[in-house]
């Protein structure tokens, strides 16, 4: 075995946790392998010292402090908003972004009326028409009344 295979396993061999097979070969690897054999040493090591350590017992009113702790950490927190109303409201300032950004367009059917009052305009002026001048000035005139 390799010493990356056996640091794996090193703890369940430790415990007895390992086939036969396994464990013959991580006991022959260490025998040979001074490094992996150090870390088994230092495990072992540690095992002994955790079994000097006494337990124990948590105070009768020990649950209750710790909830009193918790109930008070509480009501210091602002309630934090989820990242469900974050992603809405990023959705929704992309969307006004794209509806600002985007250029007007008149209406078409308004755009070719002006133009052919226009046109009606310039071609009375050209033939003294004042009649038909006035009348296609009242009609743009109206026209632009009408949209504000």
């Amino acid at each position: 075995m390799k010493c990356k295979e056996v640091l794996s396993v090193l703890s369940r061999y430790q415990d007895n946790e390992c086939d036969k097979d396994s464990a013959a070969k991580i006991h022959l690897h260490l025998q040979n392998c001074q490094r992996c054999r150090l870390e088994f040493n230092q495990m072992n090591q540690t095992m002994e010292k955790m079994k000097d350590i006494k337990e124990v017992e948590p105070s009768l009113n020990f649950t209750a402090t710790v909830m009193k702790n918790i109930r008070e950490q509480k009501r210091f927190h602002l309630m934090p908003f989820p990242s469900l109303v974050y992603s809405f409201i990023f959705i929704l300032f992309f969307i006004l972004g794209i509806f600002l950004t985007l250029p007007l367009t008149p209406d078409k059917a308004a755009e070719k009326k002006e133009a052919t009052l226009v046109q009606l305009l310039m071609e009375s002026q050209n033939l003294n028409h004042f009649s038909t001048q006035n009348k296609a000035i009242q009609l743009l005139h109206s026209g632009e009344n009408h949209e504000k």
